[in-house]
């Protein structure tokens, strides 16, 4: 069973992108997901191949980044295969394993296509205040 990366990021006022390395992903969902466990499913979306454990997300659920335009800013480490289960960040905590997948893909998942847009956007110069960078992106019309 594999797990997400979830990478902790503050979410308060601006946020400092302070790794160049990485992909940041924005995106938009047909409806609010942002309290719901993503999963990741594969690409005919009919197997579950990343999913959480409780026992990650006791303590740090990183809800993504409101952005201008009601997109998002990825903090859970999700892609374009995603799913949202029915159960909240909180709800999923409180189990006391994780659910086989099978069982995940059968009843738990309340949105399998869900993604209305979704950019990788490659690097941002280390230190930048990505939240501003990314809402004037957003103003401009550069994201699509």
């Amino acid at each position: 069973m594999r797990f997400f990366l979830f990478i902790l990021l503050t979410s308060c006022g601006s946020y400092q992108y302070t790794n160049s390395s990485h992909s940041i992903v924005v995106y938009k969902t047909k409806k609010n997901y942002d309290r719901n466990v993503p999963v990741i499913l594969n690409t005919e979306k009919t197997m579950v191949v990343s999913y959480p454990d409780p026992s990650d997300i006791k303590s740090v659920r990183p809800y993504p980044i409101h952005l201008k335009s009601k997109y998002l800013l990825d903090q859970r480490g999700i892609n374009r295969n995603v799913a949202f289960l029915k159960l909240t960040y909180r709800q999923y905590s409180k189990l006391k394993i994780a659910p086989d997948p099978n069982f995940i893909l059968s009843n738990l998942i309340l949105d399998k296509d869900p993604i209305l847009e979704f950019h990788i956007i490659e690097k941002y110069p280390p230190n930048s205040d990505i939240k501003r960078l990314l809402n004037e992106r957003i103003v401009d019309g550069v994201l699509k």
